[in-house]
């Protein structure tokens, strides 16, 4: 039997679009869909929605709104573009490879067995590009916070916790499926991802990711131009995919120009070099224990929170901006430890590959968040994701909530 040829990139998806936002995820597809993909790239979507929506989906109707109170039925369909039919309109088709309507987008089982049988096995390749598209919490994806209407003969089952898909169980997934090889680029278009905790995770895993350290419209990124690139030059480089990736954010066409604009300039997003996380969480541990000593006084605890006050970004969430924090503490508290500020800073140089940084907001974004809550969790008044965050590796792994618990 003769071995299966590997194709240049195999680029796949999981999406999840259930709460109205099938309509953006419908303008995604198109834009990929009129691209004229060659036998070297392979194209596999796992979308998880509602079954109703299937048709206006494979018909590419843009003009398609979800009736907010309709009742459907959520189930998960695994696509692959191939060939169209109507090259007037579009180059490629979406063929359903398998439906699963038990399938579960947050549970790293489901998704490991979607990396290894419908991308792996099938479609080897020398790269591989993985799209993830839905709501980000900064430690995971995918959150099932709200259950679509089912239909009545579907008995929904309430669950007691909020399920999520964490950057860890990713990690575990990639790495059950693909053993010791990496995915050569991972583009994330859910908000808040590009954060030290999801680095740090999937920094074994993966090689490079593009992803928002803001909030993201789900409009996304410019796919067509992604895709044109890889169609150009299939042997184009992952490193050099991620820097196009992030640069071709700000070419992004929109029919309403001025609400591009805004959207372009409220957002910021990076791409980071995976391999750099390992140094920068010991740079971390460096710098908590040069700083912890010097927290001794009421005063020296003031200035602290005071400048994690002017680094955050998402009050609301408690993210702050990494290396504005890092450079706000140095001016203030590590003056004299001027080593470790320039190693933070150097690591920086090599960590953040590519950048489209906002202009209209107050603190700046310099390419990664960190969680640094100002209180313990109260049972009155519960933080949002508090207990989650602590959870990460890079939180059990560093030093990282020392600082935290010392400042609280």
């Amino acid at each position: 039997m003769k071995s299966q040829k590997k194709r240049k990139w195999t680029v796949f998806f999981v999406i999840k679009a259930v709460a109205g936002s099938i309509s953006e995820t419908i303008k995604m597809m198109n834009e990929i869909r009129v691209q004229e993909l060659n036998s070297q790239i392979s194209v596999i979507v796992c979308l998880n929605f509602i079954r109703e929506h299937l048709d206006p989906l494979l018909k590419g109707d843009e003009s398609f709104t979800p009736n907010p109170h309709e009742k459907g039925t959520l189930t998960t369909i695994f696509f692959k573009l191939i060939p169209g039919n109507n090259p007037d309109k579009f180059q490629s088709d979406l063929r359903i490879i398998l439906e699963r309507s038990t399938f579960d987008i947050t549970d790293p089982n489901d998704i490991e067995e979607y990396f290894r049988d419908h991308v792996l096995r099938r479609y080897k390749a020398k790269h591989y590009l993985l799209f993830t598209w839905d709501h980000g919490k900064g430690y995971g994806i995918f959150e099932d916070s709200s259950v679509p209407n089912q239909k009545e003969d579907i008995e929904v089952i309430v669950q007691p916790e909020v399920k999520i898909l964490t950057m860890e169980e990713l990690r575990n997934a990639i790495s059950l499926a693909f053993g010791t090889k990496k995915v050569d680029l991972v583009i994330m278009m859910n908000c808040l991802m590009q954060m030290v905790d999801t680095g740090y995770a999937l920094r074994k895993n993966a090689k490079y990711l593009v992803a928002p350290q803001t909030d993201m419209d789900f409009r996304g990124y410019n796919y067509s131009f992604i895709f044109q690139a890889m169609i150009n030059n299939p042997n184009i480089k992952p490193r050099k995919l991620a820097k196009l990736a992030v640069r071709s954010f700000a070419s992004k066409a929109y029919i309403n120009t001025s609400l591009g604009d805004n959207i372009k300039s409220k957002t910021s997003v990076f791409a980071t070099d995976l391999s750099q996380f390992t140094t920068l969480g010991k740079q971390i541990d460096r710098l908590v224990y040069s700083v912890l000593p010097r927290l001794h006084s009421e005063d020296s605890l003031k200035a602290i929170q005071a400048i994690r006050e002017k680094s955050m970004v998402n009050p609301a969430t408690n993210l702050c901006d990494f290396y504005s924090f890092i450079c706000n503490l140095r001016n203030e508290i590590l003056f004299s430890d001027i080593q470790i500020a320039s190693l933070l800073i150097s690591v920086k140089e090599l960590l953040v590959i590519e950048s489209h940084v906002a202009t209209k907001l107050t603190v700046p974004t310099t390419g990664l968040l960190i969680y640094f809550p100002d209180a313990l969790q109260d049972p009155e008044r519960p933080l949002p994701n508090f207990d989650e965050f602590f959870q990460t590796e890079f939180m059990k792994r560093t030093k990282w909530l020392s600082l935290v618990e010392k400042t609280i």
